[in-house]
């Protein structure tokens, strides 16, 4: 796995950051990982924490599988979501791991993973929540525009 970005913990633990990274899974597909990565007072290196809340329940990592023919957006980033809570929506500006939803190239394909590409039109995300990163879907991406420019 080559690391595309270490994010600092949300939590603000010095020695623990959320790694986002890249595996050439196989020749024909490509794999997206999010994961945690520890640092103990000895330096010892590990991996994994039950820390990923998904509509599967909570997970210790959170692995994308698509096709090489594909590239999937993964990505830390600041961004306005849309909270809907006591149906009332609440637009939420906060940084947040964002990508792409992953759907087959033909319905035929559910389920085989070397057929999946992004929707090109879809963006799903994790925000960090009572020491959680929580599943959302539906993220409005947008680049911030700069005054300066």
């Amino acid at each position: 796995m080559i690391p595309v970005t270490l994010a600092p913990s949300p939590s603000g633990d010095k020695k623990e950051y959320t790694l986002l990274g890249w595996d050439g899974f196989t020749s024909e597909s490509n794999r997206k990982i999010i994961d945690i990565i520890r640092f103990d007072p000895s330096g010892k290196v590990t991996f994994g924490k039950p820390i990923f809340k998904t509509e599967k329940g909570i997970r210790s990592r959170i692995i994308y599988e698509f096709s090489e023919k594909a590239n999937m957006l993964l990505r830390y980033d600041y961004q306005t979501i849309l909270i809907e809570k006591r149906k009332k929506i609440k637009r939420v500006n906060s940084w947040l791991i964002v990508m792409d939803r992953l759907i087959p190239m033909d319905p035929s394909m559910e389920g085989f993973r070397k057929f999946y590409v992004p929707a090109g039109d879809a963006y799903d995300g994790f925000i960090f929540k009572d020491g959680y990163w929580v599943f959302v879907e539906n993220i409005e991406v947008s680049n911030k525009v700069n005054k300066k420019n």
